[in-house]
């Protein structure tokens, strides 16, 4: 992980010439030295690193959603032949009774 130096007095000093009276300025600080520890910040080869992984872990859900739709829309079409082969059965053995044959 990178380490940040951060001088908390300069800030305070830039902070209170802007406006900020000093109390606003020392918790300014304090907030920004809090948020600007190590475990917070990464180096530019580790976002390159996660960004990469991210990438990857994304082409492969892509692959495994394609292929679960893919298998869906088998599955769909298997349901709709059955689905019209025992309509069009349904149909050639009541029909003739309907029509009085």
């Amino acid at each position: 992980m990178a380490t940040v130096t951060f001088d908390t007095m300069a800030f305070v000093e830039m902070l209170t010439a802007a406006g900020f009276d000093e109390r606003q300025a020392k918790g300014l600080s304090k907030a920004l030295k809090e948020v600007s520890k190590d475990d917070h910040l990464t180096t530019k080869e580790e976002s390159k690193t996660d960004l990469a992984i991210l990438r990857a872990d994304i082409e492969i859900t892509k692959r495994e959603l394609k292929s679960d739709i893919s298998s869906a829309s088998l599955t769909m079409v298997k349901w709709l032949v059955a689905l019209i082969l025992g309509q069009t059965a349904l149909m050639i053995t009541i029909l003739p009774k309907i029509m009085g044959h």
